[in-house]
């Protein structure tokens, strides 16, 4: 098996280098999300619970991209006989072909399979939560701007205020930004765009700083951690010229918001120490009653799904206070129990998060559901669609 070695360390954001004391791993298969075994050579056995988290966080990167003047393309996972480390090269060779510098930014991204033969930033948590692993595939959140280099500051600007929307919608405040630069003594473009954008960045200490690339320009938010600190995560570099179309040169700016997928499930899942914002639940709404009520319960699970909600039900006999326990226990955030009184005024009784209790007609029920449940709008759109 052959791993490439693209993905240059100047053309790599750098990847969340704090170690929470929440474990990700144990909290994902308590949740049911996946399994972790020594045989999954450091990838997780993904669980439908796993998947369909993974497939929200997709469907929420892939709108705020497209909303930020991102254009989806998907390229080889095997070039020249080996798997890519990174999507870098490939999107390179897409803009040398499809454009000149002169036409304008170029605004690229995939969300795609790529291997790492080593230690990888792209697992589950990234490399702050996982030991060492060979062979690991991740589905990168890699993206790519080609512009020219007087374009390059406002660029930037743009980068960095959409990510911090998406990163504030995914339940990570941008609290501040750092930059560091091989080029001593000098302010890079990064750190420009950075204050344009409302932001004062500081340089990090060191030649290159914690966790960020050996050469090049790079740029890191940093995010509020849930508990009272600040982790890395995301960011963006500045490799410099890439060949444009007919011999054109263009400025690259590489960026991501997690790294990987993989890494935003095991930061998410960290920082709220198991707790998902509702929007990216797997599960968002537990009906709950027994056998007695089961065709009413269908009948309202039915119209919930129809909705847009994630909703599944407990028709089993233990009491209610187990299966709310057990709702808790897998992250569902919302209970809405269904007993012989419901039923016969055709309303439910709504359990939130914070133990408040609710009994509403289920039409007025389904609206409150709803609005939890929303997905965040990207800037400028006035609802992002649902997963």
């Amino acid at each position: 098996m052959t791993f490439s070695e693209e993905n240059p360390p100047d053309c790599a954001a750098p990847g969340p280098g704090v170690r929470p004391g929440r474990d990700p791993v144990a909290l994902g298969e308590s949740q049911e999300l996946f399994l972790w075994r020594a045989t999954g050579g450091g990838n997780p056995y993904w669980l439908p619970r796993g998947l369909t988290l993974l497939r929200v966080i997709e469907g929420g990167l892939r709108a705020w991209l497209e909303a930020a003047g991102y254009a989806e393309i998907r390229t080889p996972p095997l070039v020249d006989g080996a798997f890519r480390g990174g999507t870098c090269a490939a999107h390179r060779l897409v803009h040398a072909l499809a454009r000149r510098a002169e036409d304008g930014p170029l605004r690229l991204f995939e969300l795609g399979v790529c291997h790492r033969g080593g230690p990888g930033e792209g697992l589950l948590g990234g490399a702050a939560f996982t030991p060492p692993a060979v062979g690991t595939a991740f589905t990168t959140d890699e993206a790519h701007v080609f512009c020219p280099a007087d374009h390059c500051v406002a660029e930037v600007a743009r980068i960095v205020t959409a990510s911090a929307a998406t990163l504030a919608a995914f339940g990570f405040p941008v609290i501040g930004v750092r930059w560091g630069t091989a080029r001593a003594g000098e302010e890079c473009p990064l750190a420009a765009g950075a204050r344009r954008a409302g932001y004062q960045p500081g340089l990090a200490a060191g030649p290159a700083g914690e966790g960020a690339p050996t050469g090049g320009s790079w740029l890191v938010f940093e995010v509020d951690d849930g508990a009272g600190g600040a982790w890395p995560c995301g960011g963006l570099t500045l490799e410099g010229e890439a060949i444009g179309g007919a011999g054109e040169r263009a400025i690259l700016l590489c960026h991501r918001l997690f790294g990987s997928l993989e890494a935003a499930v095991g930061l998410l899942l960290a920082r709220g120490d198991g707790w998902l914002a509702p929007w990216l639940a797997p599960q968002q709404v537990l009906l709950a009653g027994t056998a007695a009520e089961e065709a009413i319960v269908r009948s309202i699970a039915g119209r919930f799904a129809e909705a847009g909600l994630r909703v599944g039900a407990d028709l089993g006999a233990e009491s209610l206070g187990v299966k709310r326990a057990r709702a808790r226990a897998l992250g569902i955030p919302v209970v809405a129990s269904l007993g012989p009184r419901e039923a016969f005024s055709k309303t439910v009784t709504l359990s939130w998060p914070d133990d408040r209790k609710e009994t509403l007609y289920i039409e007025a029920a389904l609206a409150r559901l709803s609005a939890f449940c929303a997905v965040p709008a990207p800037p400028g759109r006035s609802r992002a669609p649902a997963a």
